[in-house]
């Protein structure tokens, strides 16, 4: 590779992705290598292929999609493990899941879900009765746990970070706004230094001077 007068930049790690160029990744599990070939376009070199709330099929299909592995001559971004975004989330902050396959925590549903059988990270609502086991289930799997569609108070979210917790899913988004005497899930994240949270940049979802804010 002849990098004369070219940049070496590290690639983005892109932690959650529900699809791209055409693909949904919910919809069809078998397209995240389609799109894993042209995301270094975009500069991600590696990615989560994250699943929405869904029938647990999807769920199933996406873990047996990375388990078969690159198609053959693969070159692109690397999904380094899958992100499950629900099924166990509020009701009350449900944003564009579908209301009918969100489920209560159980640890029945989470049987196969581990780092070593490909689950990187779940978002959940931990202020969901039964919640605290299922992080501490599946933090001991090797799996992250994400805070997120969610109307946790302060004082739920600071005993999710005791209990594992250690990300936050699209801060602002999903969750209550910042008031000065409730507050709530958005504040607990800026105010905790160990844990990581997400953020969608784009001047849309979020105003400009709150990511200036968060970061």
């Amino acid at each position: 590779l002849d990098a004369h007068s070219l940049i070496a930049a590290p690639g983005y790690v892109d932690w959650q992705l529900n699809g791209a160029f055409g693909h949904d990744y919910t919809e069809n599990p078998a397209s995240i290598w389609a799109s894993a070939a042209r995301l270094p376009e975009h500069g991600v070199t590696a990615f989560l292929p994250t699943i929405i709330t869904s029938p647990f099929e999807k769920h199933a299909a996406a873990l047996e999609a990375l388990k078969q592995g690159a198609p053959a001559d693969f070159r692109g971004a690397w999904p380094l493990g899958l992100h499950f975004e629900g099924p166990f989330l509020n009701p009350g902050k449900k944003g564009a899941h579908n209301p009918a396959w969100l489920r209560p925590p159980s640890l029945s549903e989470i049987q196969s879900w581990s780092r070593q059988n490909g689950v990187w990270l779940v978002t959940l609502a931990p202020e969901l009765p039964g919640a605290h086991e299922l992080i501490r289930t599946l933090r001991a799997r090797g799996v992250m746990v994400s805070a997120g569609h969610s109307l946790a108070t302060y004082a739920e979210a600071q005993a999710a970070f005791a209990a594992g917790v250690t990300c936050g899913t699209h801060l602002f988004n999903a969750m209550p706004s910042i008031d000065h005497r409730a507050p709530g899930l958005a504040a607990a994240l800026l105010n905790t230094s160990q844990v990581a949270v997400g953020l969608i940049p784009d001047g849309i979802h979020v105003h400009p001077q709150m990511v200036a804010l968060a970061r």
